[in-house]
C-alpha cells in the first residue's frame, strides 16, 4: 500500500522562531499541502512521538494550555534531526473522525523508503493549533486510512536556529518531488464557493475535449455559455475570485518557493478544489484585474502562463526581491531566505543562517547584488538599515552602483557589463550615462557596453511587442500545455 507524504504550510510564520500556528488563538489565513508518494519498507526504524492535535476553539476540557505552551517552548516533543542529510520530520495523521486528530511524529528522508516502529504511549503529547491549520488537518484526516503529512508548524523545531536553516536549504526538494501540491486558502464564503464551483463546471464541460492547444476565444466561448446557464451567478463568481486573490495567503513570503517548485497543484477553499491550470485562467475569463504581486504568483503556478512568463526568464535574486520584497513576514530575514530556493543566481551562494543578524544578512545581500559598489563604508548615509528598506530602495541602490561603476577608470566597463549580463532589462539613468561620458579612460568602452545592451533588449522588446500585437488582433494565443485534469 502506498502512503502519502503531504505538506501543510500555513504561509505565515514558518522558520521565524515564533510560530503563531501553534499555541496561539489568532487566525492563520492559508495553508499549502504537499502530496509526495513514498513506498513503505523496513529500512527506517525511527522512533515515534505520539501527539494529539487540538483546536482551542473546541474547548476540550482535557487540554492543558499551560502545558502546551511549555511543550512548544522547551521543544520536548522533538528528537534531534539528522542535519548531515536532507532529513525531515513527518506527521502521520491517524485515520478516524476524532476531533483531537491523533497523529505521530517521526523522521524520514526524501525519496527514501520509510517505515517505523510504534513509540511508547508514555511519550504522548498534546499540541494546540488554531483556525486554518486545524481546518487543513481536518480536511486531510481520512476515516479509512492513515495519512502522512509534513506540517512546518509542527515538524520543524523552530526554537532551533540550526535546524531551521537546514530545513530551509532543502525545502525546494519537497515541492519538486511532490506529485501534487494543495494550496489551502482557508474557510469558504458563499461567493468563493460559487467561484470554484463555476470553475469546476468549466472543467467538467471541457474534460472530454482535446483542449491542449485551445485559443483564448475558445475558452471564453465555453465560459460565456456557462454564464448564460441557469446555474450561473456571474457577479458572485467574480466577487468570489476577488476574495480568493485578496487573501493573505497570496501575500505570505514562504508560499513563493512552494508555488514556484510545484509540478502539479490544486487550489482548495473549503470543500471545493480546482486545478491551478484552470485557476490561473480565471482572472481572464471573469474580467478580474490582478495587482503585480498577485499576478507574479499566478505566473509561477503550474499552468499555461508559467512557460512564457517572467518566471521562465528572470529568476535572479534582484528580480525576486523587486517583485516580492513587499511580502508579509514575521521575520524579515525570510524576505531573502524564502526566495533562495527559486533564485537562479544566489541559491548556491547565500545560505539560510538564522544565527546571523538582519544587519549581517543585509551586508551579504548587498555584496552579492552590487559586488562592493554600494558598501556600508563608502555609503554610510544611504546604506539600507534593514532588508525591507533594501527591497524598497533596490532601484535607487542599483543606480548608485551603476554610477559608481561608470566612474571607475580601471574596471568600469567590466563592472557595467557584469551587472547588465545579470540584469539586462535594468534601466540605465541619464546620470550613469553622463558619468560614463566624463570617464576619461573607460568612457567610450562603458558607453559601448550600455549601447550594445540597449540594442539587444530593444530587439527583444520589439519581438515581444509584435507577439502581443498579434494576440490583441485575433485574441487567439494558445494556452500551450494545458489540459484539464481528469479529477481533482
Amino acid at each position: 500500500m502506498e502512503s502519502y507524504n503531504s505538506h501543510c504550510n500555513d504561509g505565515s510564520d514558518e522558520y521565524s522562531g515564533t510560530d503563531d500556528s501553534v499555541t496561539d488563538d489568532s487566525s492563520i489565513d492559508g495553508s499549502i499541502i504537499n502530496d509526495l508518494r513514498i513506498k513503505k519498507s523496513s529500512t527506517d526504524k525511527s522512533e515515534i512521538s505520539n501527539h494529539g492535535i487540538n483546536n482551542p476553539g473546541t474547548n476540550n476540557p482535557d487540554t492543558d494550555e499551560s502545558g502546551i505552551q511549555n511543550i512548544r517552548t522547551d521543544g520536548s516533543i522533538y528528537t534531534p534531526i539528522d542535519l548531515d542529510r536532507p532529513a525531515f520530520r513527518l506527521l502521520r495523521i491517524l485515520k478516524g473522525c476524532d476531533p483531537l486528530i491523533p497523529c505521530e511524529l517521526f523522521q524520514a528522508w526524501m525519496m527514501q523508503p520509510i517505515s517505523y516502529v510504534w513509540g511508547s504511549p508514555e511519550r504522548e503529547r498534546r499540541v494546540s493549533i488554531n483556525g486554518i491549520l486545524y481546518q487543513a488537518l481536518s480536511y486531510l484526516q481520512s476515516e479509512d486510512e492513515d495519512r502522512v503529512v509534513w506540517v512546518d508548524a509542527i515538524c520543524i523545531n523552530q526554537r532551533n536556529d540550526v535546524e531551521r536553516g537546514h530545513q530551509v536549504r532543502h525545502m525546494s526538494d519537497v515541492y519538486k518531488e511532490a506529485s501534487r501540491v494543495i494550496y489551502w486558502l482557508g474557510p469558504p464564503t458563499y461567493s468563493t464557493n460559487c467561484c470554484l464551483r463555476g470553475l469546476q463546471l468549466l472543467q467538467e464541460e471541457t474534460m472530454q475535449i482535446g483542449t491542449r492547444t485551445w485559443m483564448r476565444e475558445q475558452w471564453m466561448a465555453v465560459w460565456k455559455s456557462l454564464e448564460a446557464s441557469s446555474r450561473w451567478h456571474p457577479g458572485l463568481e467574480r466577487e468570489g475570485l476577488r476574495d480568493l486573490l485578496g487573501r493573505s495567503w497570496f501575500r505570505r513570503v514562504w508560499i513563493l518557493q512552494e508555488v514556484a517548485n510545484s509540478q502539479a497543484a490544486v487550489v482548495c477553499c473549503g470543500k471545493y478544489s480546482i486545478s491551478t491550470r484552470l485557476f490561473t485562467l480565471a482572472p481572464f475569463l471573469m474580467g478580474v484585474n490582478t495587482g503585480p504581486h498577485c499576478q507574479g504568483i499566478l505566473d509561477m503556478m503550474p499552468g499555461p502562463f508559467r512557460g512564457s512568463s517572467w518566471f521562465n526568464e528572470s529568476r535572479d535574486l534582484y528580480t525576486l526581491l523587486e517583485k516580492f520584497g513587499g511580502s508579509e513576514t514575521t521575520e524579515d530575514r525570510d524576505l531573502v531566505y524564502a526566495v533562495l530556493g527559486l533564485s537562479s543566481d544566489a541559491i548556491h551562494v547565500i545560505r539560510p543562517d538564522y544565527q546571523k543578524t538582519e544587519a549581517e544578512v543585509v551586508d551579504t545581500v548587498m555584496t552579492f547584488l552590487f559586488q562592493g559598489l554600494c558598501s556600508r563604508n563608502s555609503n554610510p548615509g544611504t546604506f539600507p538599515s534593514s532588508l525591507r528598506e533594501l527591497c524598497q530602495r533596490l532601484k535607487i541602490l542599483n543606480e548608485k552602483a551603476l554610477e559608481t561603476a561608470a566612474s571607475d577608470e580601471v574596471n568600469g566597463d567590466a563592472a557595467i557589463a557584469f551587472h547588465l549580463r545579470r540584469r539586462p532589462l535594468l534601466a540605465i539613468s541619464w546620470v550613469t550615462v553622463h558619468t560614463a561620458a566624463q570617464n576619461k579612460r573607460k568612457g567610450s568602452q562603458i558607453t559601448k557596453v550600455i549601447l550594445d545592451n540597449h540594442e539587444m533588449t530593444s530587439r527583444e522588446f520589439l519581438h515581444g511587442s509584435k507577439l502581443m500585437e498579434g494576440s490583441a488582433k485575433n485574441d487567439s494565443l494558445p494556452f500551450e500545455g494545458y489540459s484539464p485534469p481528469t479529477s481533482h
